[in-house]
């Protein structure tokens, strides 16, 4: 009779693992969460952007471009309508996310033609320079040399993050079981939204590290306009055969500015020489140049402000609990609390009341670290009433305490290491209670080049 019962509790908790793992399997494959370097999300088709390896077909995918795309040439020299960049061109057709169609129709109501952007606004962002000025330079295009600010107007970064939390919404009811209420008052699965959390994260920081190496190839004296279309330099090359502007008096693509005197002047091999020496170059490098063919430090106060704002974004997300201020910034440049923290929740203690907080990392791990504190308090007093009935294991509750930058967002947002242990055994490919040297949390890429899948999955 207690070998039957035993065999049965066994046979349940089999397949409940069974069934975790398969909604985790589930979780992971949904169009929303496909990222390549997870072994999870693996399937067939265009699953993965070429340029930073995140989903194809997502409510939030986004295809822009980091240069000016000239909408329309008149006489090949001026441009007439310019695509800011980080404005999808897809935002326009109908062949469209809902971001890049929400992105495109702000951007083409806020837009203002010969609008110079002197008031604080430009288009669908708060700009400000470091010395004022105008915004567009006299081609017409966005100058960004001098920018101290450059974010979403807040009216539209809600429209935006409205989208993301749709999309959450649409993930969290794949973590409910079929026979599950899905209202208001279920709770989801906890490890259903550690792998949102996880693989958004990471998709995040894929964005930012594409970012990085495309804007250094688009700077002078390369000028390769990479996007998911061209992910690398040798894309950009074959490009050339197909796609160069209609005059044929310059290497470039038909939709590129003219190029800059500096980069007229160098061989196309040369070129695209410093172009794959820049992306091959770590994302912590600060404003790296080529000088005398090898690529060199450059100073951070002339650092192009997309270029740090990446840069000191991919920071924070490696090193948890970094301050971004202290990392090399542009002249003129300094975040505010507003800037890098996040708004959420915060339950007093006993849990019964709830109030709407700013934090910041470094703020969210401290909280983390003095409730894991309170326990160990709170276990050692009721060791202590109990004069040793109840083993005082405080010690073990003080050894889940993180210290700031010792680890990275991507592997603190995962599974933890029960969950995983939970999961061993069934199909799932990341078992092991602590994380192996080559998952994807451990074996973040370092330089751009690293990042471009450069074949279908």
């Amino acid at each position: 009779m207690i070998l039957n019962q035993a065999k049965a509790d066994s046979d349940q908790e089999r397949y409940a693992r069974d069934l975790l793992a398969r909604k985790l399997l589930k979780l992971s494959q949904s169009l929303d969460m496909k990222e390549a370097s997870f072994p999870e999300s693996k399937g067939g088709g265009k699953d993965y952007n070429s340029n930073d390896g995140n989903s194809f077909t997502s409510n939030t995918t986004y295809h822009s471009y980091v240069w000016d795309y000239c909408m329309q040439w008149i006489g090949n020299r001026y441009c007439r309508k310019w695509l800011d960049p980080y404005v999808s061109p897809h935002g326009f057709t109908g062949d469209q996310s809902p971001l890049e169609g929400l992105v495109g129709a702000e951007w083409k109501r806020l837009k203002k033609d010969d609008d110079p952007g002197t008031n604080g606004q430009y288009a669908i962002w708060k700009v400000e320079k470091q010395n004022g000025g105008a915004i567009i330079d006299v081609d017409g295009k966005m100058d960004r040399e001098g920018l101290t600010k450059w974010e979403l107007l807040p009216d539209v970064r809600k429209k935006v993050e409205n989208v993301g939390e749709k999309t959450a919404v649409r993930q969290i009811s794949l973590t409910y079981d079929d026979s599950t209420g899905k209202g208001a008052n279920t709770m989801p699965n906890m490890e259903g939204l550690r792998m949102m959390a996880e693989r958004w994260t990471k998709m995040y920081r894929n964005r930012m590290v594409a970012n990085i190496g495309e804007l250094r190839a688009a700077g002078r004296g390369i000028e390769f306009a990479l996007g998911e279309d061209k992910p690398n330099c040798q894309a950009y090359v074959q490009a050339l055969q197909r796609e160069q502007e209609e005059t044929k008096v310059e290497e470039r693509i038909q939709p590129q500015a003219i190029l800059d005197v500096e980069t007229r002047a160098k061989q196309l091999q040369e070129r695209y020489d410093a172009c794959v020496a820049l992306r091959a170059t770590p994302v912590q490098a600060v404003n790296p140049l080529i000088q005398n063919g090898q690529v060199q430090g450059g100073q951070a106060e002339q650092e192009q402000y997309d270029k740090w704002a990446a840069r000191v974004t991919i920071g924070t997300i490696d090193s948890v609990g970094l301050n971004p201020n202290s990392l090399p910034k542009p002249a003129g440049v300094n975040l505010t609390k507003e800037q890098y923290s996040s708004e959420l929740v915060d339950y007093e203690v006993g849990g019964l009341n709830a109030k709407r907080v700013r934090a910041t990392n470094s703020e969210q791990l401290q909280g983390y670290n003095d409730n894991l504190e309170r326990a160990a308090v709170g276990m050692q007093e009721v060791a202590a009433r109990t004069g040793g009935y109840v083993v005082d294991n405080s010690d073990q509750i003080r050894k889940f305490k993180i210290a700031p930058q010792t680890i990275n967002a991507v592997q603190l947002n995962g599974l933890t290491p029960e969950m995983r242990g939970e999961l061993a055994g069934t199909g799932f490919p990341r078992t092991s209670p602590q994380p192996a040297p080559s998952e994807p949390s451990q074996s973040l890429e370092q330089k751009p080049s690293e990042l471009v899948v450069t074949r279908t999955q």
